[in-house]
């Protein structure tokens, strides 16, 4: 891929010793940074590299040891929702990093409108990172290497644009999360976890949003349909979720083990990994699905899957309202995105194709992955059980990408 010019070149001539990489945001976003955390490993391959996230964050630094040194919790800052805003606790943060700043500091959390001020407070000696989309030179809080934030294509593909303008290498965009032994134990702790013996259909109703969420009658419809061919069904998602999975349960006919609020992200992950397909809204156990190998039907309501749908479209179909960019164009077509405020429209919501998805829709998509998959299950469940773990199945929690 090509990237945005930089405001201001920068080779990074120096010693590269320590990188502060800020993205302190939920799971879905964190799982579509890891392709960027591993170019900048490769590209400053003796730097200790500290990850500047939300207080879960620390549990990739455990899991990507080979990308991740540290995890440092972010303070909050004004007009960063992630984080509650204390200015006593950010003052008292940056001033600790200012005592002992970071060799480069990567703005990796989004096209630096609010953010960009942080990441410059922190007083590396250089400074990376993103700005809106036509702003590159302009206001800029430092001199630095300052990229255009791309108004197109996946998730995963904007964020490699800033470590290709660092020189990294980035060719490989996949995502993987390392489904552990001590996972498959922790699902095996759970009451009724036996059920999961047969294949199985994972239903995920939940979101970080309302305007995300796919009604709770038409999971339930879907749930029932896949459970009629043979399928059985389990329900995840966070505690928070729990009034969501009990209106999909309230109205399925079916049985279903239900593990919402009953798993870690890890017995999440194994979870999915031998599951035959999940049923999802946009959100981001999508993503940690793509990271297992999980065949997915990944319902949008509105919200843009040309960002965040996962990567490979044969194994995860999205379906519904899907918005189709950033911004009212044709990808790759020329046009002034601040001249027409065409990215105002977009936060506005515009969805630009598709209609509201239908029950029968999603089953047709989650059968036609059920039969291109149908070879493959057992070997991503022996893959994960490699280690001296066996091959019992899994479960969940959940985050968001937001």
């Amino acid at each position: 891929m090509t990237g945005p010019a930089s405001a201001h070149p920068m080779k990074f001539d120096a010693p590269i010793r320590t990188v502060s990489v800020i993205r302190a945001l939920n799971l879905g976003d964190l799982l579509c940074a890891q392709p960027s955390l591993r170019a900048i490993r490769r590209r400053f391959r003796a730097a200790r590299i500290r990850l500047i996230g939300l207080p879960w964050a620390r549990v990739l630094v455990d899991r990507w040891p080979d990308l991740l040194d540290e995890h440092e919790e972010f303070p909050g800052f004004p007009g960063i929702p992630e984080s509650q805003f204390d200015p006593v606790r950010t003052l008292a943060s940056v001033g600790a990093a200012q005592q002992d700043p970071p060799d480069l500091v990567v703005q990796l959390h989004g096209d630096g409108t609010t953010i960009n001020a942080f990441a410059a407070l922190l007083a590396g000696r250089s400074i990376a990172g993103f700005v809106p989309a036509g702003l590159a030179g302009l206001g800029v809080p430092a001199d630095g290497l300052w990229v255009s934030y791309p108004s197109h294509g996946s998730e995963i593909h904007r964020l490699l644009a800033l470590p290709e303008a660092m020189e990294a290498p980035t060719n490989d965009d996949q995502l993987t999360f390392p489904v552990r032994p001590a996972d498959i134990v922790g699902l095996e702790a759970l009451a009724g976890v036996d059920l999961l013996e047969r294949p199985y259909a994972v239903i995920h109703a939940g979101s970080s949003t309302p305007a995300r969420r796919w009604p709770a009658d038409r999971f339930a419809a879907v749930a029932d349909v896949l459970a009629r061919d043979g399928l059985g069904i389990v329900l995840t998602g966070s505690a928070s979720e729990r009034p969501i999975a009990d209106a999909v349960r309230a109205v399925m006919r079916a049985p279903a083990l239900d593990l919402v609020g009953r798993t870690g992200l890890g017995e999440l992950a194994a979870l999915l990994e031998r599951a035959r397909v999940l049923i999802v809204n946009d959100t981001g156990v999508s993503h940690l699905a793509a990271a297992v190998g999980t065949a997915s039907v990944v319902i949008f309501n509105g919200s843009d899957a040309e960002r965040w749908a996962p990567l490979d479209r044969t194994r995860h179909i999205a379906v519904g309202l899907i918005g189709r960019s950033s911004c009212r164009h044709e990808p790759g077509a020329p046009h002034h995105c601040l001249g027409d405020a065409c990215s105002l429209d977009a936060r506005a919501g515009w969805a630009g194709g598709g209609a509201a998805a239908t029950v029968e829709e999603v089953v047709d998509a989650a059968r036609s992955l059920l039969s291109a998959t149908a070879a493959d299950v057992g070997g991503r469940a022996r893959a994960g059980a490699a280690g001296g773990a066996d091959q019992s199945p899994s479960p969940l929690s959940s985050h968001r990408s937001g």
